[in-house]
């Protein structure tokens, strides 16, 4: 706890400033961040023709959970405030306000990117869509960076392992020790972190008294969709492992089984972000962009 304390009282913004931005300049800066996600995307097509628009996007996918994870840890546990033990609510400053234009702008070029696509179910838009509004309203209202931000780690922090194991299983590598490691970690972090960690920071922004309903609202709403997506994961998770240590005692009992499994398989690949997270449970399981994530595969909570 004292190392806690030391986070939230050491010079309240020491590496950033308030952040003062006109309404403007943080619109500017918004096309910018999605012109970057779109022209990572674009590259591709010259360096990899050859792979499918599914492997590239989950390349950028794969790029920015892995960045705004990494800057959400500096931003919480060295620059500071960190989430834990502050009165919510503070004034934003402008790692916080960058950290959620980045990751704004990566969610607007995915958004697009699905909706031309149209590999994802109605769930996944429904998630990208209220990512957006949180983001968006955290960087105009000029406060709740803090707390922003602490989600924003908590659901990233699964993506890397979620695209890994949609590349391990791209290649065929799935069945692998690396394979079932991978799949292993990506149940535990994402209910460790979008989960658990994720309630804790909806529920201190939920109970804290003020008058930003449709704040409130969306947090409750994105927490009930990582909820679900988790209420999937472990679906799965029950019978990859009890098949594993508890096989079925008959051929007809298996077989029931994985007819189940495959359907169970089917809900949650419609259903990471977790974000792919990609934050929660997606899409974009395979090569040929049928609505399959991550046999569990995509939380793109993202």
């Amino acid at each position: 706890m004292e190392v806690l304390r030391y986070w939230t009282h050491s010079s309240t913004l020491r590496g950033s400033q308030l952040n003062e931005e006109t309404a403007g300049s943080k619109l500017f800066a918004l096309t910018l961040y999605t012109t970057l996600w779109a022209s990572m995307y674009r590259i591709q097509l010259s360096l990899w023709s050859h792979r499918t628009a599914e492997w590239r996007c989950r390349v950028v996918s794969l790029t920015h959970g892995t960045l705004v994870t990494y800057l959400s840890y500096y931003s919480q546990c060295v620059e500071g405030p960190s989430v834990f033990g502050i009165e919510p609510g503070l004034p934003n400053n402008n790692t916080q306000v960058f950290i959620a234009k980045l990751c704004l702008g990566y969610f607007i070029f995915d958004l697009v990117w699905c909706l031309c696509y149209q590999t994802e179910p109605p769930i996944m838009i429904v998630h990208h869509v209220l990512s957006i509004f949180g983001m968006a309203n955290m960087i105009f209202q000029g406060k709740w960076g803090t707390e922003l931000v602490a989600v924003i780690g908590a659901t990233e922090v699964s993506n890397p392992l979620l695209q890994l194991r949609w590349f391990l299983k791209n290649a065929g590598y799935s069945k692998t020790i690396l394979g079932e490691i991978v799949d292993f970690l990506f149940i535990i972090v994402f209910g460790a972190f979008r989960f658990l960690l994720s309630g804790y920071v909806m529920l201190e922004y939920v109970s804290y008294p003020n008058d930003d309903v449709l704040g409130k609202v969306g947090a409750v709403s994105m927490f009930s969709l990582s909820a679900v997506f988790y209420y999937y994961i472990l679906g799965y998770a029950k019978k990859k492992y009890g098949r594993m240590f508890f096989p079925p005692s008959n051929k007809k009992e298996e077989s029931g089984e994985i007819s189940l499994n495959n359907g169970l398989n089917k809900q949650v690949n419609g259903v990471s972000s977790a974000s792919r997270y990609r934050n929660g449970v997606g899409t974009k399981d395979n090569p040929t962009h049928s609505p399959a994530a991550n046999n569990v595969t995509h939380i793109k909570p993202e």
